[in-house]
C-alpha cells in the first residue's frame, strides 16, 4: 500500500481562503509529498514547494509533468486518475491551480492507503 495524505476537498478550499493562502501552501506541500510517495521517493520536497512560491512559470511545468506522473503511476497500481496532464496544464495557465489541486486530491483520496485516517 502507498502512504498518502487524504484531505476533504471542500474543507481544504475553505481553509485556503480563510487563512489567506497559508493552508493553500500546506495543501500543495502535501500533494507534492503524495506525488513523491506514489513514485516511491521519500526525499524532502521543501525545495519543490519553494519553487512553486518563488518561480512564476514553475507551477505550469509542475502540473503538466506531475499530472502525467500521477496518471501513469495510478495505472501501474491498477487505479485510474480522473485528471490528466493537459487538463492540469490548461487550468494552471489560466491560474486555476486550486481546481488542479482539487482534482488531484480527489484522485489521491480514491487510493487505498496506510494513512486512511490521517487528516
Amino acid at each position: 500500500m502507498i502512504n498518502i495524505y487524504k484531505r476533504n476537498i471542500a474543507v481544504s478550499i475553505i481553509l485556503s481562503i480563510v487563512t489567506f493562502g497559508i493552508y493553500y501552501i500546506y495543501w500543495k506541500y502535501l500533494l507534492v509529498k503524495n506525488v513523491r510517495a506514489i513514485k516511491g521517493d521519500d526525499s524532502g520536497c521543501v525545495g519543490e514547494v519553494l519553487c512553486f512560491v518563488l518561480l512564476p512559470i514553475y507551477p505550469i511545468y509542475w502540473w503538466f509533468t506531475r499530472g502525467r506522473t500521477v496518471k501513469n503511476e495510478f495505472a501501474s497500481h491498477g487505479y485510474s486518475a480522473s485528471g490528466n496532464e493537459i487538463a492540469y496544464l490548461l487550468l494552471s495557465i489560466f491560474e486555476l491551480e486550486i481546481v488542479c489541486m482539487a482534482i488531484m486530491q480527489h484522485d489521491f483520496n480514491s487510493l487505498v492507503s496506510e494513512t486512511d485516517g490521517a487528516q
